[in-house]
Protein backbone atom coordinates (compact mmCIF):
# COMPACT_ATOMS: atom_id res chain seq x y z
CA UNK A 1 0.00 0.00 0.00
CA UNK A 2 0.77 3.19 -0.82
CA UNK A 3 2.04 5.73 2.02
CA UNK A 4 0.90 9.39 2.26
CA UNK A 5 2.05 11.88 1.71
CA UNK A 6 3.94 9.84 -1.09
CA UNK A 7 7.33 10.94 -1.65
CA UNK A 8 8.35 13.16 -4.37
CA UNK A 9 10.20 11.76 -7.40
CA UNK A 10 10.40 15.47 -8.89
CA UNK A 11 8.29 19.00 -7.88
CA UNK A 12 5.26 17.93 -9.73
CA UNK A 13 4.71 14.74 -8.32
CA UNK A 14 1.24 14.53 -6.33
CA UNK A 15 2.32 13.97 -2.84
CA UNK A 16 -1.23 14.40 -1.29
CA UNK A 17 -4.54 12.59 -1.97
CA UNK A 18 -6.30 15.67 -2.78
CA UNK A 19 -3.77 16.60 -5.66
CA UNK A 20 -4.41 13.05 -6.50
CA UNK A 21 -7.82 12.80 -6.41
CA UNK A 22 -8.20 16.03 -8.94
CA UNK A 23 -5.42 14.92 -11.06
CA UNK A 24 -7.81 11.63 -11.75
CA UNK A 25 -11.08 13.93 -12.00
CA UNK A 26 -9.21 15.55 -15.17
CA UNK A 27 -8.31 12.22 -15.88
CA UNK A 28 -12.10 10.92 -16.24
CA UNK A 29 -13.06 13.96 -18.18
CA UNK A 30 -10.31 14.37 -20.52
CA UNK A 31 -10.31 10.24 -21.33
CA UNK A 32 -6.29 9.91 -20.59
CA UNK A 33 -3.59 10.57 -18.13
CA UNK A 34 -1.21 13.38 -18.85
CA UNK A 35 2.03 13.36 -16.57
CA UNK A 36 3.55 16.45 -16.36
CA UNK A 37 7.35 15.66 -15.38
CA UNK A 38 5.66 13.88 -12.23
CA UNK A 39 7.89 11.09 -12.77
CA UNK A 40 10.93 11.89 -14.43
CA UNK A 41 12.43 15.42 -14.87
CA UNK A 42 11.90 16.69 -18.61
CA UNK A 43 9.35 14.00 -19.39
CA UNK A 44 5.97 14.47 -20.36
CA UNK A 45 3.69 11.06 -20.81
CA UNK A 46 0.63 10.27 -21.92
CA UNK A 47 -1.55 7.24 -21.17
CA UNK A 48 -4.83 5.66 -22.17
CA UNK A 49 -6.57 2.93 -20.63
CA UNK A 50 -7.81 -0.08 -23.23
CA UNK A 51 -11.38 -0.08 -21.97
CA UNK A 52 -12.20 -3.80 -23.06
CA UNK A 53 -12.15 -4.95 -19.06
CA UNK A 54 -13.62 -3.41 -16.25
CA UNK A 55 -11.46 -2.08 -14.24
CA UNK A 56 -9.45 -1.37 -17.17
CA UNK A 57 -6.01 -4.06 -16.76
CA UNK A 58 -3.83 -2.86 -19.58
CA UNK A 59 -3.12 0.62 -21.25
CA UNK A 60 -0.76 2.07 -23.88
CA UNK A 61 1.94 4.72 -23.21
CA UNK A 62 3.59 7.36 -24.79
CA UNK A 63 6.54 9.70 -23.37
CA UNK A 64 7.82 12.62 -25.24
CA UNK A 65 10.71 14.56 -24.06
CA UNK A 66 9.57 18.29 -22.69
CA UNK A 67 11.65 20.22 -25.13
CA UNK A 68 9.91 18.17 -28.19
CA UNK A 69 6.60 18.93 -27.33
CA UNK A 70 4.75 21.84 -29.06
CA UNK A 71 1.16 21.93 -29.03
CA UNK A 72 0.74 20.84 -32.60
CA UNK A 73 3.15 17.91 -31.97
CA UNK A 74 0.86 16.96 -28.36
CA UNK A 75 -2.57 17.49 -30.59
CA UNK A 76 -0.66 14.85 -32.90
CA UNK A 77 0.35 12.43 -30.58
CA UNK A 78 -2.89 12.26 -28.88
CA UNK A 79 -4.87 11.92 -32.12
CA UNK A 80 -2.58 8.47 -32.94
CA UNK A 81 -2.91 7.58 -29.88
CA UNK A 82 -6.62 7.04 -29.76
CA UNK A 83 -6.74 5.90 -33.10
CA UNK A 84 -4.29 2.92 -31.95
CA UNK A 85 -6.57 2.22 -29.35
CA UNK A 86 -9.98 1.96 -30.98
CA UNK A 87 -7.95 0.06 -33.00
CA UNK A 88 -6.40 -2.86 -30.56
CA UNK A 89 -10.00 -2.11 -28.75
CA UNK A 90 -11.82 -3.54 -32.21
CA UNK A 91 -10.31 -6.43 -32.74
CA UNK A 92 -10.61 -7.70 -29.08
CA UNK A 93 -14.07 -8.87 -27.42
CA UNK A 94 -14.79 -7.08 -24.17
CA UNK A 95 -14.45 -8.91 -21.37
CA UNK A 96 -18.57 -10.25 -19.74
CA UNK A 97 -19.69 -7.89 -17.77
CA UNK A 98 -17.74 -4.98 -19.40
CA UNK A 99 -19.48 -1.58 -21.58
CA UNK A 100 -18.50 -2.09 -24.69
CA UNK A 101 -16.98 1.13 -26.27
CA UNK A 102 -17.56 0.52 -30.02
Amino acid sequence: MTEWPSPALTENTHTDRTALRTDLARVRERGYSIDLEETVPGITGFGFALRYSTPAVDAIICSVPVARLAPEHEARILSVMRDIRARIESRLPPVPGAPDWR
